[in-house]
């Protein structure tokens, strides 16, 4: 196993999310604070709508969670949501 590998898992473990969730994640700490960056995978549902499953991927936006899961250190969960398309 490597390093990314085991920290995606601890990750995971950590706040309660399932390892296929996951594309890609990093972790550095910065300014006495833990940032996790997480891309989540590609889980595109149909459209509402009318159940269509033409759905594109029109980019992803960095949204930013405060988390308080860590004690000893401020912590931010930064996850890249898609904004979807429907055709």
């Amino acid at each position: 196993m490597n390093d990314s590998y085991d920290n995606t898992i601890t990750i995971c473990n950590t706040f309660g999310l399932e390892i296929d969730c996951i594309e890609s994640c990093t972790s550095i700490v910065r300014n006495k604070q833990v940032v996790i960056d997480l891309k989540l995978t590609d889980k595109r549902p149909p459209c509402p709508e009318c159940g269509n499953e033409s759905v594109k991927i029109k980019g992803y936006v960095a949204k930013k969670i405060n988390h308080s899961i860590l004690n000893d250190k401020g912590c931010v969960l930064v996850y890249h949501a898609m904004m979807l398309v429907y055709l």
